[in-house]
């Protein structure tokens, strides 16, 4: 990972998803400044590397993966290989022209496009703002719960199953 991978999800976004999910297990792509917002009982820093840790023990998971290539491509596949254990929040770029996007959408039980862009917390960034849409995708049993406990933050939508 790079130093522009160290961005940190905002408290006010943090807050009303542990939330939802009762507190968090597990953020596989951490460190100790990050769970001091996060609060994960357990997280995975560079040094621990969670590409290479079993998140099966973990029931609920944060997952805000590093963004670039190619380790989010990395992060996604090791996510959706985890989703179907309990439940995960996994946010990202909105990037629909991506493999990767379209697998999380075409397993994801719903997914949330927030009202505004986030801005993320970085210990090597000066300036503020962010380019990018993002979509919190939710892989759970709850998809109305999560529409309804997240509605302050975005729209959330519940895909249709396409058969290919």
């Amino acid at each position: 990972m790079s130093l522009k991978d160290e961005n940190y999800t905002p408290k006010w976004f943090i807050d009303p998803c542990r939330s939802f999910l009762n507190g968090f297990e597990l953020d596989p792509f951490s460190n100790a400044i990050a769970n001091e917002t996060i609060k994960a009982k357990q997280f995975f820093s560079i040094d621990h590397n969670g590409f290479n840790q079993d998140w099966s023990a973990f029931k609920t998971k944060w997952v805000n993966p590093p963004y670039s290539k190619p380790l989010i491509e990395m992060a996604i596949a090791k996510t959706l290989d985890y989703a179907h254990i309990g439940e995960t929040l996994l946010l990202v770029n909105t990037s629909s022209s991506t493999r990767w996007f379209h697998s999380c959408m075409a397993v994801c039980a719903a997914y949330l496009h927030p009202y505004k862009r986030i801005n993320f917390d970085s210990p090597y960034r000066t300036t503020k703002g962010n380019r990018y849409d993002q979509t919190l995708f939710y892989f759970g049993t709850r998809p109305y719960e999560f529409a309804a406990d997240l509605i302050a933050l975005g729209r959330a939508v519940q895909p249709i199953p396409t058969i290919h």
